[in-house]
């Protein structure tokens, strides 16, 4: 901070605090009186990379505590050196909250500028016991051909929201994907109603049923599965009954079904395990 030209203002007068810092590429600008705070914060270390933050909150009579209402809107511009994806150069997110009934109820938004069409909305809830993501919705454009709409609900909860007593973590996630072609309307739900996050460790059994329309083809899965292990070894494993089937034409060839039974594969950091094979009618 004493290495370049800095600026330092603080006052207090009248109940109000104000603060205002420059130096090289951080500006700082703060005001706080009646609980209230209001902030902006500017990043630009260079010419392409841009970040501005601006924070109003509602602060409660302890300071730990989280802010009885809380708005932050977060703006960022990066170059293609930092990030290869145009779709996230640009863009800015949003993350709201308010307390009601002992619940805090709040959103967090994020929209690419490149891409308005690439956005999510994630609506959420959190007491003392855990926090619930409830219909989350992602629209973003992975390629050309793929559009990635989906839906979100989760709920996660800790053993205590405390660092020295946080695990095991509880987990129920369930994500529909939906997609489109001349055939309709395709949906595949995944599933995991009864997951646990250990320290070092999970256990997240899955499920994975619905079926996807691209192009010309439909695939249809029932794939039942379960992921457990150390984070540095973790197993995948398909248990009986998964199945994915495909069904389409892709110019001169017609495919009437495609199978590909694969219980008992396993997948671990070793590679793949046990028998793949197919059975084609086409």
């Amino acid at each position: 901070l004493l290495q370049s030209p800095s600026e330092i203002k603080f006052a207090f007068f009248q109940q109000k605090l104000t603060a205002y810092i420059k130096q090289q590429a951080v500006t700082l600008d703060a005001n706080f009186a009646n609980q209230q705070l209001t902030a902006q914060l500017s990043y630009q270390p260079n010419k392409d990379e841009q970040h501005l933050a601006t924070i109003s909150a509602q602060l409660d009579e302890h300071f730990l505590d989280l802010p009885q209402q809380l708005s932050l809107n977060y703006q960022w511009h990066l170059p293609e050196t930092l990030i290869a994806e145009p779709s996230l150069q640009q863009g800015h997110s949003m993350l709201n909250w308010h307390k009601q009934d002992q619940q805090l109820h709040g959103n967090w938004q994020l929209n690419s500028a490149i891409t308005p069409e690439n956005q999510f909305n994630l609506p959420f809830r959190f007491d003392t016991q855990s926090l619930t993501i409830d219909k989350g919705k992602i629209d973003w454009q992975l390629s050309n051909d793929f559009p990635l709409n989906a839906y979100l609900t989760t709920t996660i909860t800790p053993n205590r929201f405390s660092l020295d007593e946080l695990y095991p973590i509880k987990t129920a996630v369930r994500i529909s994907l939906l997609t489109q072609n001349a055939k309709g309307k395709g949906n595949v739900v995944i599933s995991s109603p009864q997951g646990e996050i250990q320290q070092d460790s999970l256990l997240f059994p899955l499920q994975v049923t619905g079926n996807i329309k691209q192009g010309d083809y439909i695939l249809y899965s029932s794939v039942p599965l379960d992921l457990r292990g150390k984070f540095d070894d973790l197993t995948l494993r398909f248990l009986q009954g998964a199945l994915l089937r495909l069904t389409g034409t892709e110019r001169f060839l017609t495919i009437n079904d495609l199978r590909f039974p694969l219980a008992g594969v396993r997948v671990d950091k070793q590679g793949i395990h046990w028998r793949l094979h197919a059975i084609f009618r086409g």
